[in-house]
């Protein structure tokens, strides 16, 4: 007789996840189950479990892991104001209006909250429309921008604020908001 399973492949897939939520707090229920099946079978081969219920355990001996499959779940697609349609409407509409309803009921705080910012690019372009639409040290306004990404590195790298390729939209000074580094190499 052969060994005996404790867990059909299913049941084990939903361990795997409870696992992760647990200790990482990422809710894999957000993600696609193929996408997800998909992500996690590359982090199944390259630490040489033969399934879920083996890699849950990899995960809770080594907890360092979950840097890769973290990697692994996401994709750090970014760029600056990359659906120029929203940012476009951002600039000349929402943020407008949204403050003038701030000024109606007297405030002067502004809260925005980027979550996925990936390496910052969105963050900073709504950190550029209300500066574009505030002025200078944001009017004084109190204006606080989060943003948040479950990727360390690219937090790391939003945080540098360094950037090989920028753009603005159409009537915005790049120079304003910009410098350049100069290469040392050269």
């Amino acid at each position: 007789m052969g060994p005996i399973k404790l867990f059909t492949e299913e049941q084990a897939f939903i361990l795997l996840q409870r696992r992760i939520l647990k200790d990482r707090g990422i809710d894999c229920g957000q993600y696609k189950e193929r996408y997800l099946k998909r992500r996690i079978a590359t982090r199944l081969r390259a630490t040489g479990a033969k399934d879920y219920l083996e890699y849950a355990n990899i995960l809770k001996k080594n907890p360092d892991e979950y840097e890769f499959l973290v990697a692994a779940l996401t994709i750090n697609v970014t760029e600056f104001f990359r659906d120029h349609d929203v940012y476009q409407k951002l600039l000349t509409t929402i943020v407008p209006d949204l403050l003038e309803r701030k000024e109606a009921t007297k405030s002067n705080s502004l809260r925005v909250w980027s979550a996925g910012c990936a390496s910052g690019e969105e963050a900073y372009s709504v950190a550029m429309i209300i500066y574009q639409v505030l002025g200078e040290g944001f009017g004084g306004w109190n204006v606080r921008i989060l943003g948040t990404d479950i990727d360390e590195k690219s937090l790391a790298a939003a945080r540098r604020g360094v950037y090989s390729q920028v753009k603005v939209l159409e009537g915005m000074d790049q120079s304003r908001f910009f410098s350049e580094i100069p290469n040392d190499g050269e």
